[in-house]
């Protein structure tokens, strides 16, 4: 009854890993969710985004085995303080790379003119148009074919154009020295309108000219992307070392996993409210005046967010090696590797690694690119974004203690469907949402505990296909092609859609495709996948007809992690 659900036992030896827990996910809150934010802050775009999510996972790891290695050689917890120190100083190491800036030529339209729904832009809006140039050349030398503009971008709205002003449109010609920049602007009005009246605009010219480059593009996307793997690398070490061992202590003091995720989902809470004040509110340097519109241009700032996590993971330091005991267990005997794996040649499992494969494409999609839709489309400020944030790390708390409940009444495989396409749906309704501040976000961020009931459904469905000496590989694996394979694959195909469409098609496609996907294969596994499913672990006197639908699988065998890996996935 629900009474005995929620009755929770004080266990003395579960206190150092569940204060590990709690700042692991407090620290973590401060700074995972923002990674695609804070690269965008160096001047990288989302094609960036899209590339180094994509691709540095899978470079990561491959450096994973070492480690493991030197894990077994070196013992867990030296490994463990290891990954925290390295991975605190590639976190922290991310706000102090070189910052690159493009400054863009700009014009001013007149706002009772512009219409963004237009298919057609209208040359008679444009008030005045300015370019960077060098302090050598001279504005009065205007020549009206190296202005030619090709393309004019109006906060996301592009407009492909042909447009150029001959020499007597020019009423004024406007050309001040940016000290900072070593460089001149020329700034050429055609109206006589009052500028504060104008909307400005981003504008290409023919060739090319007109822009200024600040810093080198290619030396910030790639030291941030060799730091990344490295961010990469550690957490994923970090993640498994915590996660075996708060599951073999879990085990040892005859408790539950769930109470060690409770506490850390607790902690998660917390940067949700701190995060976005900081952040919006405190600046060092980055914000910088435009040139051309003297308006000054703000840059979010994450170093102090950043700085917090590292005060947390002091502390798990300080607890991991004074008081944490970590012990993970491993198989008593090697097996061969046609034992090891004969359980793969099976429809079930296949289909099943291939169902956790497209799970980590959608999350791909969504950790790279909803936060930057939310502010950057939407206007959604740095402390919204934290408001959403909370709904997520909240949802899932209510819910914790009635999971296995759920799934034993509704089953594995009708768990892990129906959670994905509710989950995967919502992201129909994120393409299709206008208003700013994008205030249904909220909503659609408490179906976060969507999530955490596929992963412990999936968590359990490994203890169904493979054997009981293996279900850490067949974890192992669905770790792998959820939030390496998958993830980098969805961060890529992700880019591709944004880069031809946009963000909203991109949303609306992902979230068509995946819910799609996951009523596809519910209805294929009822009608020819389930015939082959064979459980792994019954007992003799099981009947042989029971699938896995009707498992009920025990907590001591179904708490090895992955609901921790969603903390994660915002890499």
């Amino acid at each position: 009854n629900i009474v005995s659900i929620m009755k929770f036992k004080f266990k003395r030896g579960l206190v150092p890993i569940c204060i590990n827990y709690f700042f692991l996910f407090l620290g973590l809150g401060f700074s995972l969710p923002y990674m695609t934010l804070q690269m965008m802050s160096l001047g990288l775009t989302l094609a960036d985004a899209s590339l180094i999510n994509g691709l540095g996972p899978f470079i990561g790891f491959f450096f994973a085995p070492i480690l493991g290695y030197a894990a077994d050689k070196l013992g867990y917890k030296l490994i463990l303080i290891s990954s925290i120190i390295l991975f605190m100083a590639s976190t922290t190491a991310l706000n102090f790379l070189p910052v690159y800036r493009q400054h863009s030529a700009k014009l001013g339209l007149d706002k009772t003119m512009y219409n963004d729904t237009l298919e057609s832009f209208d040359s008679k809006s444009i008030v005045w148009f300015g370019k960077y140039t060098d302090l050598n050349s001279s504005c009065d030398n205007y020549e009206s074919t190296e202005n030619v503009m090709k393309e004019i971008d109006c906060d996301g709205t592009v407009f492909n154009v042909n447009i150029e002003f001959k020499l007597e449109d020019i009423k004024t010609v406007d050309n001040r020295n940016c000290e900072d920049l070593d460089i001149q602007t020329c700034k050429y009005i055609v109206r006589d309108d009052e500028e504060d009246d104008s909307i400005i605009c981003n504008v290409k010219f023919e060739n090319g000219n007109g822009v200024f480059e600040q810093g080198s593009h290619s030396l910030t996307k790639w030291t941030y992307f060799a730091i990344r793997t490295m961010v990469n690398v550690f957490l994923n070490v970090l993640f498994n070392i915590s996660d075996g061992a708060a599951s073999t202590i879990a085990l040892n003091e005859r408790s539950s996993y769930a109470m060690v995720m409770f506490f850390g989902n607790i902690g998660g809470l917390f940067p949700n409210w701190i995060v976005g004040p900081i952040v919006d509110n405190l600046s060092f340097g980055t914000d910088y005046v435009d040139c051309l519109t003297d308006n000054l241009v703000p840059i979010n700032d994450f170093k102090v967010p950043f700085f917090i996590q590292d005060a947390c993971f002091v502390i798990i330091i300080v607890v991991a090696f004074f008081f944490l005991e970590i012990d993970i267990k491993k198989p008593e005997k090697k097996v061969s590797i046609k034992d090891e794996f004969h359980w793969l040649l099976n429809p079930a499992p296949i289909g099943f690694f291939f169902l956790v494969f497209v799970s980590g494409i959608t999350f791909g999609a969504i950790n790279t690119y909803l936060f930057v839709f939310a502010q950057e489309i939407l206007g959604a400020s740095t402390t919204f974004l934290g408001y959403m944030q909370f709904c997520v790390s909240f949802s899932p708390l209510p819910i914790l203690p009635f999971t296995q409940k759920i799934i034993n009444y509704l089953g594995l495989m009708n768990t892990m469907c129906w959670s994905m396409i509710f989950y995967i749906v919502r992201l129909v309704a994120y393409g299709l949402t206008y208003t700013s501040p994008p205030y249904p976000f909220l909503a659609y961020g408490a179906m976060e505990f969507l999530a955490n009931l596929y992963f412990v459904a999936v968590i359990s469905y490994c203890s169904v296909i493979a054997p009981q000496s293996l279900i850490a590989t067949a974890i192992s694996i669905v770790s792998v092609l959820t939030w390496i394979v998958g993830q980098g694959v969805g961060a890529i195909l992700a880019g591709v859609i944004v880069e031809k469409y946009n963000m909203r098609v991109m949303f609306v496609v992902f979230g068509c495709a995946g819910s799609s996907f996951f009523f596809a294969y519910w209805i294929l596994y009822h009608f020819v996948i389930k015939r082959y499913e064979v459980n792994q672990n019954k007992t003799k006197e099981k009947k042989t007809q029971e699938s896995s639908e009707q498992t009920t699988v025990k907590g001591d065998k179904s708490e090895i992690n992955l609901t921790a890996r969603m903390v994660s996935s915002r890499l």
